[in-house]
C-alpha cells in the first residue's frame, strides 16, 4: 500500500457515506446483538449404532448450552463414564463406545478399551460417501495397556465408517470397524463451506481452521473444518465467541464459551475449570491470552463504567488459573486521561451504538509477566504495556501521528516510520513474534485500512480516503491488507516489510502465519483464504449463509490434544 501505487482521489459526499453506512452495517449490529443473549436448547446426543452408546443424562437437567459447562454437572459424567468404564472389559475387537459424553464435542465418540500387549500408536480413518477420507493417529490419555481417546472427524447427519487401528510396539496389529451417524447440526453451518481452489501448486497447511464467532449461526459453535472445507466438529457456545483457542501446560483447550465465561477442557472433552467474571463486574470482549503459570489475561467491559459513564471495550485483567479471582491490570482512563478529554464522538458504528469506545482494544499477546501488546482499533495503534505486575503503563505506541497530534501520550513514545507507507487502520488480530532482543521484534495484523473512528470526531479523515482507505460499505472496491512490521525500540521506528492486499472488511478479521503459508479472514464477507509465501492464494473458503460476519479463523494442528 505504498503511497504512489494508492493515491487515488474519492469524492464521497458526507450524507452518502451515512447512507451507505447505516445500510451496511445493519447486518453487522443486528448479527452481534442477536447472539448476545440468545442461548439454544441443547439437543441430547441418541446413538445410531449398536457400536455406540450413550450416557444417561435424564436426572442432570440438561435444557441449555450453559447446563453442559456446568462444573458440578461435567463432574456427574465424569464418574458416570467411569463407571462404565469399570464395569465394561473393554478390548480392542469390542471398545467402549460412548457418543460425545461430555457434550461438548458433536462430532465425536469416546473410545476406551484394554490389551494385554503396550501400545505404540493408535490411528483412524473415516469414511463417508462422496466425501473425503478423514486420518488421524489418536491422543492416548489413558496407559500403553489401557487406551483412552476422543475420536473427532465423524460427518454430521451422514453414515460414517470408522476403522480403527492399533499398533503395537512388537509391531503387530489389531484392527475394529464400526459404523456410526452422529446427529445432525442445529448450528446452520451445514457440512461443507464453499470452496474456491486456485492454480498454486503449494500445499494447504495441515490442521483444521477453527471458525471463531459466526455470528449469523442459528446457534453458536466453534466449528473445525478441514482442507476440503467439511465440518470435522462442532463445540458448543452459550453466546458471544470464542476468541482464540490456547491450551496450557495440562493440555486443556482454553476458550470463552460467552461474553462473561471462559473454560478449561481436557482432551477428552471434559470442562475441568470454569471461570466466571461477571460476578467480579466485567463482561470479556475480543481476546485473551495465557501467561506462563496458566493465567488467563483477558480484555475487559467494566460493568459498572458502561452503565455510569458508557466506557466499553477499555480494561485489561487477570484471572487467577487455581482459583478464578480477577485483577485488574489497566483502565486506559487512568492511562490516556488526556485522550479520553477530547474524543468526545460515541459510537454510532457497531452493536456498541451511544457507546463510548474510546480505544477500542481488540488483541492482546503476551510478551512476558511485565509486557503485553494491546491493538486498539479505535486509535488505529499498537501499544506496549509495561509494568503489568505491578503499576501498568504504556511505553510505546505504533501508529500514524495525525491520530495524537495535541494528545499527552501520558509518557508513552510515539514510533516513527521509517519508509513511505500508510500505518495500519482498524487493525485486528496483531500478532508479536520475538526477535534477537526485547526491543527488536516482528509485528503481523490484518490491516482493515478502515478509516472509521467514531470517538474521534475532531479529526479529519479526508486525506486516509484519498490515499485509499475504506468506510462501513462493504461494496467498496477498497482493499485490506496483510501487514508486517519490524519494530525497533532502541532506534524509536518500525518499518513494513510484507504486506499484500485482501478482501475488504471494515471491523473484525484475522491472520495467522502457518509455516511459509498465510492464514487470512476477511471476516464481514466470511471468506478465508490460505495463501502462499507471496501472498497468491491457495484455497478460499466461504460460509454458506446469506448473511456474513466470521470473527476470526485459525488453525490448529491440535497434535497432544485430539491428536498425538
Amino acid at each position: 500500500m505504498s503511497k504512489k501505487n494508492k493515491q487515488r482521489s474519492i469524492f464521497i459526499g458526507v450524507a452518502a457515506i451515512l447512507v451507505l453506512a447505516l445500510v451496511s452495517i445493519t447486518v453487522l449490529v443486528q448479527n452481534s446483538k442477536a447472539t448476545e443473549t440468545k442461548e439454544e436448547a441443547y439437543v441430547l446426543p441418541v446413538a445410531s449404532s449398536q457400536d455406540v452408546t450413550e450416557l444417561d443424562y435424564s436426572n442432570y437437567e440438561i435444557d441449555s448450552v450453559s447446563d453442559v459447562y456446568n462444573p458440578d454437572i461435567q463432574s456427574q459424567i465424569q464418574g458416570q463414564l467411569s463407571e462404565l468404564e469399570a464395569s465394561t472389559q473393554a478390548t480392542v475387537t469390542d471398545p467402549l463406545l460412548v457418543s460425545n459424553p461430555y457434550l461438548t464435542n458433536r462430532n465425536s465418540v469416546y473410545v476406551n478399551f484394554k490389551t494385554t500387549k503396550e501400545i505404540a500408536a493408535v490411528s483412524y480413518t473415516v469414511k463417508t460417501a462422496n466425501i473425503p477420507n478423514f486420518s488421524e493417529t489418536l491422543v492416548n490419555s489413558g496407559t500403553t495397556t489401557n487406551f483412552e481417546s476422543q475420536l473427532i472427524g465423524l460427518i454430521a447427519g451422514e453414515e460414517n465408517q470408522v476403522s480403527l487401528t492399533v499398533t503395537y510396539t512388537d509391531g503387530t496389529t489389531e484392527v475394529k470397524s464400526f459404523t456410526y451417524t452422529p446427529q445432525a447440526s442445529n448450528s446452520g453451518l451445514g457440512t461443507q463451506l464453499d470452496v474456491t481452489t486456485y492454480d498454486n501448486p503449494t500445499e494447504l497447511s495441515n490442521g483444521l481452521y477453527a471458525l471463531i464467532g459466526d455470528s449469523t449461526l442459528e446457534n453458536r459453535v466453534i466449528a473445525l473444518v478441514d482442507n476440503e472445507g467439511y465440518v470435522r466438529n462442532e463445540i458448543p457456545l452459550v453466546n458471544y465467541n470464542s476468541m482464540r483457542l490456547s491450551f496450557d501446560s495440562d493440555n486443556n483447550m482454553v476458550f470463552a464459551i460467552s461474553n462473561y465465561s471462559l473454560v478449561k477442557m481436557n482432551q477428552l472433552g471434559q470442562v475441568v475449570a470454569k471461570y466466571n467474571v461477571k460476578d467480579d463486574g466485567y463482561l470479556l470482549h475480543h481476546d485473551y491470552a495465557l501467561d506462563d503459570e496458566g493465567n488467563l489475561i483477558a480484555l475487559a467491559t467494566s460493568i459498572q463504567a458502561k452503565a455510569e459513564d458508557d466506557y466499553v471495550e477499555d480494561r485489561v485483567i487477570k484471572i487467577d488459573g487455581e482459583t478464578g479471582s480477577v485483577t485488574e491490570i489497566a483502565n486506559f482512563a487512568d492511562l490516556l486521561p488526556d485522550l479520553y478529554e477530547k474524543a468526545t464522538g460515541k459510537v454510532v458504528s457497531t452493536a456498541e451504538k451511544g457507546a463510548r469506545d474510546i480505544v477500542h482494544i481488540n488483541t492482546i499477546q503476551y510478551i512476558n509477566d511485565d509486557e503485553l501488546i494491546l491493538s486498539s482499533r479505535e486509535t488505529s495503534s499498537i501499544m506496549k504495556l509495561t509494568d503489568v505486575s505491578t503499576s501498568a503503563q504504556i511505553s510505546t505506541i505504533i501508529s500514524d501521528s495525525d491520530f495524537w497530534d495535541g494528545i499527552d501520550t501520558n509518557g508513552a513514545a510515539l514510533l516513527q516510520k521509517e519508509g513511505d507507507f500508510t500505518s495500519q487502520l482498524g487493525q485486528h488480530s496483531v500478532t508479536y513474534e520475538a526477535g534477537a532482543d526485547d526491543e527488536h521484534y516482528t509485528l503481523y495484523m490484518f490491516n482493515n485500512n478502515s478509516a472509521v473512528m467514531d470517538s474521534r470526531t475532531d479529526l479529519d479523515m479526508t486525506p486516509y480516503l484519498e490515499a485509499g482507505a475504506g468506510t462501513t460499505d462493504l461494496t467498496s472496491t477498497e482493499n485490506s491488507y496483510y501487514y508486517e512490521y519490524e519494530v525497533d525500540e532502541s532506534a524509536g521506528t518500525y518499518k513494513l516489510v510484507k504486506e499484500f492486499s485482501v478482501p475488504y472488511s471494515t471491523f473484525i478479521s484475522s491472520v495467522q502465519k502457518l509455516g511459509s503459508n498465510y492464514l487470512v479472514d476477511s471476516g464481514q464477507v466470511a471468506t478465508f483464504t490460505e495463501y502462499d509465501e507471496n501472498g497468491a492464494p491457495i484455497a478460499t473458503f466461504t460460509t454458506t449463509g446469506e448473511e456474513k460476519f466470521l470473527y476470526r479463523v485459525y488453525k490448529y494442528e491440535f497434535s497432544g490434544y485430539y491428536f498425538k
